[in-house]
């Protein structure tokens, strides 16, 4: 895939045109472009938001990461973080977890995803790590084997 650049004006101009957690540049543009027929055509097929108490709740996440990233050295891919914590979570995950959000990922790997960053501003996960790795800082380390 190509790679192009923009200036500062033209960033500000596509993230004011984009739905934030939804759009790329590229979807932004495609959009406007008119090119954005399967976009819509994925969003309408996309599973509506999801009301409070039929999702597994988000803190249920938070244990299964740490204790992961903990058996796995401190650190590891959060894509091969994600796969174990689904395999300790899956009797636990509803129907509506297992769904696809509107950007095609299933719902319940896109929050466990996002759990990371509350877990970095938790102090639990180091938050200046190599791309796509997640690592236990002190104070993790410490609530993953229980001495916190």
């Amino acid at each position: 895939m190509p790679t192009i650049r923009v200036d500062e004006q033209v960033y500000e101009w596509l993230k004011s045109h984009a739905e934030p957690f939804v759009d790329t540049p590229n979807t932004v543009i495609r959009r406007i472009a008119g090119l954005d027929d399967s976009l819509q055509q994925r969003r309408s097929q996309a599973a509506v938001r999801a009301k409070p108490g039929e999702l597994l709740d988000r803190h249920e996440y938070d244990r299964p990461i740490l204790q992961v990233l903990a058996q796995m050295g401190g650190s590891a891919n959060g894509s091969e973080v994600i796969d174990a914590v689904g395999e300790i979570v899956a009797d636990k995950l509803t129907a509506r977890d297992k769904e696809r959000i509107e950007s095609g990922v299933v719902r319940w790997r896109n929050r466990a995803a996002w759990r990371r960053f509350k877990l970095v501003k938790q102090g639990f996960l180091k938050d200046q790590s190599p791309r796509g790795m997640w690592e236990l800082t002190d104070e993790g380390w410490k609530a993953a084997t229980g001495h916190a």
